[in-house]
């Protein structure tokens, strides 16, 4: 072999030797590379947070409800706290089990070690927080349900009923959905399936944002044959009030929820139904999937009463006396192929009745009821029923003092179901006993 060409060989092992070892250290380091993701646990919901937004929003949410002076005061120290903790507070993770022991675990990386030290020594004492055993990096509080796991590189603390179990939980990495999922803070994802894995054909994310009002939004993402679709008949039936102050529908095919759901959300469904009165059951199983409410309002009418009275001269005269009321506004749609089987079992629920051929509902007017070939109407006033067609499948309107919001469902394409809740004033939520029935009129 030629000199040269010898040479050239060598050269050619030197160049390829050192690519490969560029190659093998630059892997190694990104290998090495701390990721925070790479260590929470798929639970059944996850969130992408910035905990300093977090306590922000805190902070604003107790100026504008709260009203509390003291309550301000303990999260700005708190705020103040954390910032110098030690802890990478912009990119923190929530997750959350639903499981019989129900949970909730925070992951945050620790980027100085000793004043994230100095923080976990004041919330150990805070806390009553102490090792299981000696040289152990799993702690239990003494008195509140919580748990810590001190890692090198983050800490995870749990809270909830299940705090001590989820120590023991199986751990297993994040799939690669899961993790790009995530990558967007203000982001969250729901498990729909109950597999150790999101599936991709089958999931849900949720994203909020607050200001000065409250919005949420979610997504539910099935990649074939959604379980949410429309009644085959889009309209449905609404009563016209004379205000809108609580108007709600839902109009969708039950029985294509019912044979297209999966295996996990429908045995959830299951055992939430299994909770109910059995009249209330057997109410929803003759259900076509349609009902719609409305109030607001009142209507006035007037009575005409005739009385017998006497003039001066002792003559007898009629009298018509004309008396004007006023009834609170309601109507009340409710779908069924079996519409009389249904009223019957409507006057079995609580707080329902029959009175003089009239449903009374607690708090409500008596109400005139009428059965059709698949409905049932009843009303205030014997005002027509107003076919409407629209696009969404649920939504719920209320705009009375102290409830001011809208929740409402709709497909934004064949594959997603998208709810959207948005809250101007929830303070009655809040409070209550401050709600009255009048507010509704």
């Amino acid at each position: 072999m030629a000199k040269k060409t010898k040479v050239t060989i060598a050269a050619l092992a030197i160049l390829i030797g050192m690519v490969a070892l560029i190659f093998y250290f630059s892997k190694q380091k990104k290998e090495e590379q701390f990721q925070l993701i790479d260590h929470v646990s798929e639970t059944d919901i996850a969130y992408h947070a910035n905990f300093i937004e977090l306590l922000d929003e805190a902070i604003q949410y107790n100026s504008k409800v709260e009203k509390s002076i003291t309550n301000n005061i303990a999260l700005s120290e708190i705020k103040s706290t954390l910032l110098k903790s030690g802890l990478k507070l912009e990119k923190t993770y929530f997750t959350f089990s639903i499981s019989e022991e129900k949970y909730s675990s925070f992951y945050m990386e620790i980027v100085d070690s000793s004043l994230f030290e100095d923080a976990f020594t004041k919330l150990s004492s805070f806390f009553n927080i102490k090792p299981l055993k000696e040289k152990s990096n799993l702690y239990i509080s003494g008195n509140t349900a919580i748990s810590a796991e001190k890692h090198p590189k983050y800490i995870k603390l749990n809270f909830g009923n299940g705090a001590l179990n989820a120590l023991s939980d199986k751990k297993s990495k994040p799939g690669l959905f899961f993790k790009k999922l995530l990558e967007k803070s203000n982001f969250g994802i729901i498990n729909t399936t109950g597999t150790p894995h999101i599936d991709s054909t089958d999931y849900a994310t949720f994203f909020y944002n607050y200001n000065n009002d409250l919005s949420l939004t979610m997504d539910w993402k099935v990649a074939k044959n959604h379980p949410i679709q429309f009644n085959s008949e889009t309209g449905i039936e609404i009563y016209p009030t004379r205000k809108k102050n609580v108007q709600a529908f839902i109009n969708f095919d039950k029985e294509h929820l019912i044979s297209t759901i999966n295996p996990f959300l429908k045995d959830k469904s299951t055992l939430i139904l299994a909770k109910l009165p059995a009249v209330a059951k057997e109410l929803l199983e003759l259900w076509n999937g349609k009902t719609s409410i409305q109030m607001g309002g009142k209507s006035t009418y007037e009575t005409i009463q005739i009385i017998t009275e006497f003039d001066d001269d002792f003559n007898q005269v009629e009298k018509k006396i004309v008396k004007i009321d006023s009834i609170p506004d309601v109507g009340i749609y409710w779908g069924s192929n079996q519409p009389a089987e249904s009223l019957a079992l409507i006057y079995q629920l609580p707080n329902v009745k029959s009175d003089k051929d009239k449903m009374q509902i607690a708090l409500l007017p008596s109400l005139n009821t009428k059965t059709e070939n698949n409905s049932i109407k009843a009303n205030t006033q014997k005002n027509d029923f107003k076919n409407q067609e629209l696009k969404q499948i649920f939504y719920l309107n209320v705009n009375i003092p102290g409830i001011i919001g809208e929740l409402k469902a709709e497909k934004t394409s064949e594959n997603n179901l998208r709810l959207q809740l948005v809250l101007k004033d929830w303070n009655a939520l809040r409070n209550p006993k401050s709600l009255s029935i009048s507010s509704f009129w």
